[in-house]
């Protein structure tokens, strides 16, 4: 009695800590958006109304690079919203229950969440839930990025470039003319401090475009390279574990992400031919994509097996599924439910649940 009482009063204040860590992440994120949303309408401010309205001037090409300007922030604000808004993954009810003896030997077992977790899942203490795919927990936008919000949060980083590009590139011939001024001593004095607020913002503007520009190509070649942010951590401090296990060659690694339609790659939105290929739960490993003598061999397009064009299931024997969670024969899934209503165990067994 004494060990069990002593091993629920730990158990309770380890609990306590998490909260209390976990209350103070939201706080501080909370912060973080309210930095974001300053700066942004700042920078939006002194681009719009000082550097094109009194220096450019609202002639053919100020309307341009307006146009162009509000272009590329109506999208980074969709992405915007659409990584913050869009659930980026759970466990589906029960799914460990259809695992045998031998899966469940190879599953990490999540003491929180109380379910067996999938291959590359990841348990966030912040968010206190467990996340299919998960790749980080972005402090910035108080949400996580898993398997299906990573396309939404590389599209914003991709339009945060591009609306910084228009905005230094639009700013450079003014804030020449400024520093030009500023290191003329007959000139100085006729500078304002418009002139100054002006040339403060295209300097933290570019320096700021480096620092994304860096993260924004450290996170397309985790894409490609199928990894994720948890999974080079975790390389660094020596685990190699789920390390380039996954790599299925660049193009259909980008499809796990972004969708077999590369028409709609660069719209933060998904639609039924563009939205992840896979569920999250399964994926494929390097060994399965390389036949024996090392050639490589083709994958299919769909990670589901209805693909007959009458729309029947299948047994889940069917496409050479055999039984084990290494291949990639599954139901697509959506955050909303399953698109068939139905969940595919990795033992070759169908049941019907959803997300919770």
């Amino acid at each position: 009695m004494c060990i069990r009482d002593s091993n629920a009063e730990y158990m309770g204040n380890t609990n306590l800590n998490m909260a209390d860590r976990s209350g103070l992440s939201k706080a501080l994120g909370y912060l973080y958006l309210l930095l974001i949303f300053i700066y942004t309408a700042a920078n939006y401010f002194i681009f719009v109304f000082l550097t094109v309205r009194l220096k450019i001037g609202f002639d053919t090409k100020g309307i341009i690079l307006l146009v162009i300007f509000h272009i590329f922030l109506i999208m980074f604000i969709w992405a915007f919203l659409m990584t913050s808004m869009t659930d980026p993954g759970r466990v589906p009810q029960y799914w460990g229950y259809y695992l045998d003896q031998s899966e469940q030997r190879n599953r990490k077992y999540c003491l929180t969440c109380h379910t067996f977790k999938p291959e590359r899942c990841h348990h966030c203490s912040v968010c206190n839930r467990c996340v299919l795919n998960m790749d980080h927990h972005c402090k910035w936008l108080q949400v996580c990025i898993g398997f299906y919000n990573r396309k939404y949060f590389i599209l914003l980083l991709f339009y945060v470039l591009l609306t910084l590009l228009v905005m230094v590139a639009g700013s450079t011939y003014t804030a020449v003319i400024i520093i030009s001024k500023i290191s003329s001593d007959t000139q100085k004095k006729s500078l304002s401090v418009a002139d100054y607020v002006i040339l403060v913002s295209y300097v933290v503007m570019f320096l700021l475009f480096l620092v994304l520009a860096k993260f924004f190509y450290f996170h397309v070649k985790l894409c490609v390279d199928n990894l994720t942010t948890l999974e080079t951590l975790n390389k660094e401090r020596g685990n190699m574990e789920g390390y380039g296990e996954y790599d299925s060659g660049a193009t259909y690694n980008w499809k796990q992400v972004f969708g077999n339609d590369a028409a709609f790659w660069i719209c933060p939105f998904s639609t039924e031919s563009s939205r992840p290929v896979g569920d999250g739960i399964v994926w494929p490993k390097r060994a399965s994509t390389y036949a024996a003598n090392g050639t490589n061999i083709d994958l299919p397009e769909t990670m589901t097996p209805y693909n007959n064009k009458n729309g029947e299931k299948p047994s889940p024997m069917a496409n050479g599924y055999n039984g084990k969670s290494s291949l990639p024969q599954i139901p697509n899934y959506s955050p909303g439910g399953f698109t068939q209503g139905q969940a595919f165990g990795t033992n070759g067994m169908y049941h019907k649940q959803g997300f919770y």
